[in-house]
């Protein structure tokens, strides 16, 4: 399951694992900016997940954590996330459901 919404009503200091333009990415929102980073760990490049009651990225293939700007908390990885941008002109992106969160959890 998904759902589409614009960037502008993506929630403050949140995060989540979202599509853009075909690729997955990494974003949270913070104090209004929305921060972009890879969606893959960067010590053996496995999806990340947001882990929303704790506000942090983690790996769940070796437990490396990142705080929610991308900087590592806990090893093995041993540097931040990669910062990257959406693509061009990105106005929407779409956030899959996954067992780890439900659209319920947003307030849109």
């Amino acid at each position: 399951m998904e759902k589409t919404i614009n960037i502008s009503d993506f929630p403050d200091n949140d995060g989540a694992i979202i599509e853009a333009g075909g690729k997955k990415f990494a974003v949270f929102k913070d104090s209004g900016e929305l921060k972009v980073f890879s969606s893959k760990c960067t010590h053996m490049h496995c999806d990340i997940e947001w882990q929303k009651d704790d506000k942090m990225w983690k790996c769940p293939c070796h437990g490396a954590c990142y705080k929610a700007t991308g900087e590592v908390l806990k090893g093995p990885a041993e540097r931040s996330l990669d910062k990257t941008e959406l693509p061009k002109d990105t106005n929407i992106f779409t956030i899959k459901e996954s067992n780890k969160r439900s659209f319920d959890e947003f307030k849109f």
